[in-house]
């Protein structure tokens, strides 16, 4: 029932709102925009409540999640989007590959972050060419294959920047809602590329 339809406000400087709704089923949804590194990024915020209500009053609160699952739909979740891609005569198996983000400055809502180690089949990596819910904020991004008791250190590349193979790569987000994107490629110890 009125399929498509919205009824848009705005907060307060504190944050609060007050929307008047029409006659029928609705649902809220609520967004922060946010610039960093000089780029406007507009990410979804938290409900604490997801069931629909009608006219007659709802209340709904809403927190910024840097990661984890978004409550509306499977697959959808809060942080960043990684595209993932392995270089030419590369044919390792992503099971056996770390990678280890460090973050080099403040994350969008200002805290420090922390460091990821991830391995494929975790919660951020569960796709072979994707990795998502990671909190948008600057990284250094090393990869290594660990296979048969050995620790390879893999080489990586920039596909934005173009700057040739490195052991280590800057990763920054792109403002491309509705998940904030980045992309790099996995070689053998030749290569690892964001694109």
């Amino acid at each position: 029932m009125l399929y498509a339809s919205y009824i848009h406000g705005t907060t307060d400087e504190n944050g609060t709102y007050r929307i008047k709704s029409q006659p029928g089923p609705w649902r809220t949804f609520a967004y922060v925009d946010r610039t960093y590194n000089g780029q406007k990024y507009t990410m979804e915020l938290f409900p604490d409540g997801t069931d629909a209500f009608n006219e007659e009053r709802a209340v709904r609160n809403f927190t910024w999640k840097l990661e984890g699952d978004m409550p509306w739909e499977a697959g959808g979740y809060y942080g960043g989007f990684v595209m993932l891609r392995s270089g030419d005569g590369f044919y390792e198996d992503e099971k056996d590959i770390e990678l280890v983000f460090t973050p080099v400055g403040p994350l969008i809502d200002g805290s420090a972050g922390r460091t990821l180690t991830i391995r494929y089949g975790e919660d951020k990596w569960q796709n072979r060419y994707e990795l998502q819910g990671i909190p948008i904020g600057p990284y250094k991004v090393k990869a290594t294959l660990k296979k048969n008791g050995t620790n390879q250190p893999l080489k990586v590349e920039d596909w934005d920047k173009q700057e040739g193979l490195k052991t280590e790569i800057l990763l920054d987000f792109l403002p491309d809602p509705p998940g904030q994107r980045s992309q790099f490629c996995i070689y053998s110890n030749r290569v690892l590329k964001k694109y």
